[in-house]
């Protein structure tokens, strides 16, 4: 059995960039019926450089249980992928999808099923490590229009020493597969999806070069912790991450929630460390003990109805 056997799925484009489609899968419960309907924006992680909207070992099951048990849609996008494109062109992407979300969205499910409708002031967002970070930007982008945030094991402290190679013991791949990829794509192709992961190792060879944030950039708006010291603003946030984790260290996201509550005293935020590796969440149930207290605090935000 498929982890989306109980899901109709969509696919369409939300944008074109030069000439290539960029896909947003729509994941909606098989049973869902007639009516208005909470949504999960959902960002698949990949190191920035791989991974897909649907690969299926990396989407978690709590968040297909909880999509079905809410009656919500679930909204995954792919995104433009490093060395290719820049951190700003993911970050624009996620713009474009907003914008697709509020133009193009409802006609899309008018296709599917007539009377099918997202309530658009229902939406929590969610995603893991590299999607964990898109989640919050997002968040961060509209703070008053998404009504919560799931990060799991999120790479927010991109400027610290471990994104810049420096100690972190991630394995030394060829000093030149960065260039040899870039080469073999050429300037044309501009890769928004790895359903294979065979882009993967791209990630530790931008780590072990040094050469990450050359290829991610290095714009203020690009940085979560930057933005919380210029007064960006959360709403209720949750985060998990796994103590032993060597991908994405755990200290990022604790000094990331310690952060949110020095510049914001009221802010909700969970924040939520167990014995793990990177991903060690991904296969939970919604009702594991571990995802309690930060699902608690996201659902009760996220069905607060609109005043």
């Amino acid at each position: 059995m498929g982890k989306f056997d109980e899901f109709t799925i969509i696919s369409v484009d939300y944008k074109k960039v030069a000439g290539q489609g960029i896909v947003v899968d729509l994941l909606i419960p098989s049973k869902l019926t007639a009516g208005l309907h909470p949504v999960i924006l959902r960002f698949h992680g990949g190191g920035y450089v791989s991974g897909s909207s649907l690969f299926e070992p990396w989407f978690p099951q709590w968040l297909l249980e909880l999509a079905i048990a809410k009656n919500a849609i679930i909204v995954s996008p792919n995104y433009r992928l490093l060395p290719e494109s820049s951190g700003l062109d993911i970050l624009e992407d996620s713009d474009d999808l907003w914008r697709w979300m509020k133009i193009d969205f409802q006609l899309k499910l008018n296709d599917f099923s007539v009377g099918l409708r997202a309530d658009l002031d229902r939406i929590i967002t969610e995603g893991d490590s590299a999607g964990g970070y898109l989640s919050i930007q997002f968040a961060m982008n509209h703070p008053d229009e998404i009504k919560a945030c799931i990060a799991e094991f999120p790479s927010l402290d991109l400027e610290s020493p471990h994104f810049a190679g420096v100690g972190n013991g991630i394995p030394l791949g060829s000093p030149s597969l960065v260039d040899q990829h870039l080469v073999s794509v050429g300037n044309v192709n501009k890769a928004s999806s790895d359903m294979t992961l065979a882009r993967f190792p791209l990630i530790n060879a931008l780590i072990q070069e040094g050469r990450f944030l050359y290829f991610f950039g290095n714009g203020p708006q690009l940085f979560p912790f930057r933005r919380l010291e210029s007064g960006a603003k959360l709403p209720p946030l949750f985060i998990i991450h796994g103590a032993g984790d060597t991908i994405v260290p755990v200290e990022g996201s604790q000094k990331f929630a310690k952060l949110l509550l020095e510049n914001d005293p009221e802010a909700k935020v969970v924040l939520t460390v167990q014995p793990g590796e990177h991903g060690f969440s991904n296969s939970f149930g919604m009702k594991h003990p571990w995802l309690a207290e930060g699902l608690k605090l996201v659902t009760d935000a996220w069905e607060t109805q609109k005043e």
